[in-house]
């Protein structure tokens, strides 16, 4: 190759990246805006979303989660609502995997997972007409080690309850936090 042509391939693909960076930036333009938030305390769960993480690339990025039942928990599946901001009438939900873990009843866990990709629940809100749109994280089932099961019809409901608890208020008070959020990358 002469060094001519290798030249003018260089500027050719330069173009390109030109031109694919233009269209990503318009076609991000156009997504919807959203926060993030979770239901605390969460009524009748067993286990409680003390915080949770959201990345650029990842919804759902990690969280602490809070045994409050007297049960060992032996996994969760996190529920999210999407609901726009502009018709509470519009929303839509997500629910995550089954994620493994153990917690005591009284203690805190790290969850590290990372689901629900921002983009695409971006563009499945645009599709919908929202222009912008609130997500808030549940727990929609809860396994215990005994085998019983806690669930939450979040895709049927598309609505949560809050509480307040003196007891949850309680566990959470006696929760090693820092160390939790400094598992979980917070501090």
């Amino acid at each position: 190759m002469t060094p001519k042509t290798t030249s003018l391939l260089t500027v050719m693909c330069c173009l390109l990246f030109l031109v694919a960076d233009v269209s990503t930036q318009g076609q991000q333009a156009s997504l919807p805006s959203f926060s993030t938030g979770m239901v605390r305390w969460q009524k009748g769960s067993p286990a409680q979303l003390v915080s949770v993480r959201s990345s650029i690339a990842s919804l759902f990025d990690g969280a602490i989660l809070m045994n409050t039942s007297d049960q060992p928990v032996m996994g969760i599946q996190v529920g999210c609502l999407v609901k726009s901001e502009e018709n509470s009438d519009s929303a839509f939900t997500m629910v995550s995997p089954t994620l493994p873990l153990e917690v005591a009843p009284g203690q805190g866990t790290v969850v590290r997972s990372s689901f629900w990709i921002v983009e695409e629940v971006q563009r499945e809100a645009a599709d919908r007409g929202m222009k912008g749109f609130n997500v808030t994280f549940v727990i929609v089932r809860a396994k215990f080690s005994d085998g019983r099961e806690y669930r939450y019809d979040l895709p049927k409901t598309k609505e949560f309850a809050r509480e307040d608890s003196a007891i949850i208020d309680s566990i959470y008070r006696k929760l090693d936090r820092e160390t939790l959020q400094n598992s979980l990358g917070e501090k």
